[in-house]
């Protein structure tokens, strides 16, 4: 079966469902949004505290792992990634983050003019509907709700006075003039509810009638002709489909998914794919390369005389919990998954920020499957914001069914192993502050007793986890590396974008929902122009 539309937008993700949102809105023409994955229909991906469940194996996550990371004894890191409407905006944390001035900055100033803070900004306000209203910084009136954490515990603010008391100064708005400091989190939720992509972009009401969904359809390949894109192919219920694009393909798989498809359609290293037998359309040996990501390592502690997520979910208090979220959509189910932030510059000699820090007042283990199951205590994780450790992804064979082979090559710089051993001195600095001391106890395995740098680094080689924020694959630029140009146009073929966090030249300094958004606006203005 064939069907055709104006432009076909594949990947209803964070970047994804704003794109097709925007064409749409802002034109007569007929726009198709292509997903994998199913509808957002789940109660675990409405309410807030359900994305636990959501991050390991399950038919709305792609379940992917790492290749095993050399530098990390072999560890296969687990990735989830959103197999669904809304894509990772529908299982994600729901922090809401944009980065640093500078990470755009950067990008221009490497050759992507348009892509300045002062040019992105105001596509980040378009965006939202922010809870403080309109500012120079933030917008109201659009698609997605920004709300402040409305369940606050004692042992959080005792966090952030710890934090002050170890030199950080308190932030109330990490997306204002500075990033620095420590402070509550800014989220993607809407009245108690998780507002993803998905939910801002496309729910009723909102959608504009010349925008087609379709969901489980599971794309092949592109179709090239000469030079130019101008089909989707691909399986829905078993069955081949194909959607031809008059005008335009935009591709918004996601960073491992993206150069996967690209390199399925014969765009990509032309020896790679040659060697797997992919007739070769356009040879970029960028597609799939400069793969980054943040890397979390944990902290935690018992908690003694005082509440955590514990109390409320694993004792006779659970049915008032519930009750107050159903009723009033508010109290510890309402919150997203870290509550508290702190942005900080580790090395003294940095002009802004270069260490993230996630609190919860909750802990949890992960078992095999990347579920976790939650203990008494609070946890931290504290990561690098521009990590120098670069891999790759690329697909294995010429069947669109098998996973990409992924590797990010963590901690395989000097300077990103010393950043770890310093961020968890550092990290453990904060909990050792007067301000945490009614709270705390022990500090809990996997870390607990681990002093000295050697067998920390040891230590953190076997545990640390992605904060799933991968970027780089198909990245922008003009050189030879890059894949997309500052219009986000593939190099050498016409009538095909990339627009998601695969096309990020750097990393930003933050989580990568609201970017993702901001970029899926950005291709659909360049596309009007």
């Amino acid at each position: 079966m064939t069907q055709r539309y104006d432009y076909v937008v594949v990947g209803a993700g964070s970047a994804g469902c704003a794109a097709a949102y925007r064409l749409a809105k802002n034109s007569d023409a007929q726009i198709l949004l292509l997903e994998a994955g199913g509808r957002d229909n789940k109660l675990a991906m409405r309410m807030p505290i359900g994305f636990s469940s959501l991050l390991g194996e399950g038919p709305s996550n792609w379940g992917y792992r790492s290749e095993p990371e050399p530098h990390l004894d072999g560890l296969r890191v687990a990735l989830p990634r959103g197999k669904v409407l809304g894509g990772c905006s529908t299982i994600n944390g729901m922090v809401y983050i944009r980065g640093q001035r500078e990470d755009y900055d950067g990008w221009a100033q490497a050759g992507n003019p348009g892509w300045a803070f002062e040019d992105v900004l105001p596509l980040f306000k378009r965006s939202e509907h922010h809870w403080n209203g309109a500012s120079d910084y933030h917008g109201s009136g659009g698609p997605l709700n920004i709300t402040p954490v409305t369940c606050k515990m004692p042992v959080g603010d005792a966090f952030i006075a710890a934090a002050e008391q170890a030199g950080i100064p308190r932030n109330t708005d990490f997306n204002g003039p500075v990033q620095e400091g420590v402070g509550y989190f800014d989220a993607t939720i809407a009245r108690g509810r998780r507002h993803s992509s998905a939910r801002a972009f496309l729910r009723r009401g909102v959608k504009p009638s010349n925008l087609h969904v379709v969901t489980g359809f599971e794309a092949a390949r592109l179709i090239v002709e000469g030079r130019r894109a101008v089909a989707v192919e691909g399986s829905f219920k078993g069955q081949h489909r194909r959607f031809d694009a008059g005008e335009e393909i935009v591709l918004c798989a996601g960073t491992f998914n993206s150069p996967k498809l690209l390199e399925l359609s014969g765009i990509g290293q032309a020896s790679r794919l040659a060697a797997l037998d992919i007739p070769v359309r356009m040879d970029l040996p960028g597609v799939g390369e400069h793969l980054q990501d943040h890397a979390n390592s944990y902290l935690y502690f018992a908690t003694r005389g005082c509440d955590s997520y514990f109390e409320h979910i694993r004792s006779r208090r659970l049915p008032l919990t519930l009750l107050d979220y159903l009723v009033r959509r508010r109290g510890i189910f309402a919150n997203p998954a870290a509550q508290i932030g702190a942005f900080l510059r580790l090395d003294p000699r940095a002009s802004r920020p270069d260490t993230q820090i996630h609190f919860a007042a909750a802990a949890a283990r992960a078992d095999d499957t990347g579920k976790l199951t939650p203990i008494p205590g609070v946890c931290a994780s504290i990561c690098q914001l521009r990590p120098g450790s670069r891999g790759n992804v690329h697909i294995h064979s010429a069947r669109p069914d098998q996973a990409p082979a992924i590797r990010f090559n963590y901690l395989s710089r000097e300077e990103d192993q010393q950043f770890q051993l310093r961020a968890l001195h550092k990290l453990r600095d904060i909990f050792a502050q007067p301000a945490l001391a009614d709270f705390l106890e022990a500090e809990l395995p996997p870390l607990a007793g681990i002093e000295s740098d050697e067998e920390l680094l040891q230590a953190i080689r076997k545990n640390l986890e992605s904060v799933h924020h991968p970027a780089g694959t198909c990245r922008m630029g003009t050189g030879d590396d890059a894949v997309v140009d500052p219009q986000l146009r593939v190099h050498g073929i016409e009538g095909l974008r990339v627009a998601d966090a695969s096309i990020m030249p750097t990393l930003i300094s933050g989580n990568t929902h609201a970017a993702s958004v901001m970029i899926g606006e950005k291709v659909a203005e360049l596309m009007r122009e």
